[in-house]
């Protein structure tokens, strides 16, 4: 315990009896507020809106809940995670440059705490961007409309080392539960939704290998509670093909069996194959694509074995 960063006796009572779960306030991480009152606006002005992620599991995971959460409002949007090989890490100018046109508010997820030059350009094409990451600042924050960051010194109260996909969900569950005081969802149905979304939050926790203390800890608990008991098809798709059954799913499992296959999509295809296995609601399509990723997964072990 001591080694995983839990010094005290009263640190270690605390995790050890369960108390160190954290309250879940979303406004704990700045420009909190700013980033709602946006996506709230764009939703009433009909507006489109990017959902702009990452082509790892942490990405994919942070994109799917995002999307889901923000058409659960009512809003207007779609995903676009880029290429690994041809565009790489982050945003890029030819891929707002594609957007531009049909889409007035990006939004990031598990990218763009460094890309000033990008944000400053998507302005220039029209577009109002909000950035979501977790990895670390640079010496200027990019100037786009809310800048959300668990590392941000100025952040309202203490946050852990959250996933991108962490940083996305306190997103969605501020945008869920202010759409409810508009009266555009009942307390019950943001209830439902935050739950069928944590799922995704525990697999890209998991998967970007952070730390499972407090926040963290609380989220993957409950993402795997969802995972054991009422996993989403195209979970449930995956674990059959990692030969995991319903109760046996824990941290490890989804280290060793989980994310490498969601991974695998990213590295040797398109992320898109994983985005599209974790919303479908279609029994063949969610066969026919975690074989997809099992097959991408079998083709990555071999080239690393090669490889070695």
């Amino acid at each position: 315990l001591y080694n995983r960063g839990l010094r005290t006796a009263s640190e270690v009572r605390a995790f050890l009896r369960g108390e160190d779960a954290v309250v879940e306030d979303p406004y704990r991480l700045a420009d909190m507020e700013v980033a709602v009152a946006r996506i709230l606006l764009a939703r009433t002005r009909d507006e489109t809106i990017c959902v702009y992620g990452d082509f790892d599991a942490d990405g994919v995971t942070s994109t799917v809940v995002l999307v889901e959460a923000l058409q659960a409002i009512g809003c207007r949007v779609g995903p676009y995670i880029p290429d690994r090989v041809d565009e790489g890490y982050g945003l890029h100018l030819d891929a707002m440059r594609k957007v531009a046109g049909n889409v007035q508010l990006l939004v990031t997820v598990d990218c763009g705490i460094r890309s000033v030059f990008e944000v400053i350009a998507a302005a220039e094409f029209g577009l109002d961007t909000i950035v979501t990451d977790h990895h670390t600042i640079g010496e200027v924050l990019p100037p786009a409309v809310a800048v959300i960051n668990p590392q941000r010194n100025d952040n309202p109260g203490a946050n852990g080392p959250l996933a991108g996909v962490g940083v996305a969900y306190r997103l969605a569950q501020a945008v869920l539960r202010a759409a409810s005081a508009k009266g555009w969802l009942s307390a019950m149905q943001v209830q439902d939704i935050e739950e069928a979304l944590i799922d995704l939050v525990a697999i890209g926790t998991v998967a970007d290998v952070m730390p499972l203390l407090r926040e963290n800890r609380t989220l993957v608990t409950r993402g795997l509670r969802q995972i054991n008991q009422h996993p989403r098809l195209g979970v449930a798709e995956l674990m059959k093909q990692s030969d995991l059954q319903k109760g046996a799913v824990d941290a490890t499992a989804i280290s060793f069996r989980l994310a490498p296959r969601i991974n695998a999509a990213g590295r040797l295809s398109s992320a898109k194959t994983a985005y599209e296995l974790l919303r479908t609601t279609d029994l063949a399509k969610a066969e026919r694509l975690a074989a997809e990723l099992e097959s991408l997964n079998r083709k990555r072990q071999t080239l690393t074995e090669r490889a070695l």
